[in-house]
């Protein structure tokens, strides 16, 4: 809660003092900031939010489009964890290559749309 007497008193000490002393300098600025941060709260601009993720069971549904599925498991149980890292690694790269971008900024826009239709 903004402690509003206590800023005016501090303004007021302030103005009395031709000097402006350096401590009751630093207070100000040290109680405005913490007014800001009440008013305004910070929010981490690279605070990442997770998009997706891929695991076997996606492998077997993927293969099973073009092949027997008890093949698609086989070839499923036969990955690695370095080779499913690997194919996240390239499904990231194929994603921010060819969609994040656009998909990005039209999910935004429809954000901000359904919020201004609230």
């Amino acid at each position: 809660m903004i402690d509003k007497k206590r800023i005016k008193s501090w303004l007021k000490d302030y103005d009395d003092h031709e000097e402006h002393d350096l401590d009751l300098t630093i207070s100000l600025k040290d109680e405005a900031e913490r007014i800001f941060r009440e008013i305004v709260p910070v929010v981490p601009m690279d605070r990442p939010f997770r998009i997706t993720s891929v695991c076997r069971d996606d492998v077997i549904q993927a293969l099973a489009l073009g092949m027997r599925k008890a093949k698609a498991e086989k070839i499923a149980r036969s990955l690695t964890d370095e080779e499913m890292d690997w194919i996240a690694r390239k499904l990231a790269d194929d994603y921010c290559n060819q969609l994040f971008w656009d998909s990005l900024r039209i999910m935004a826009e429809t954000v901000v749309s359904r919020r201004d239709h609230e």
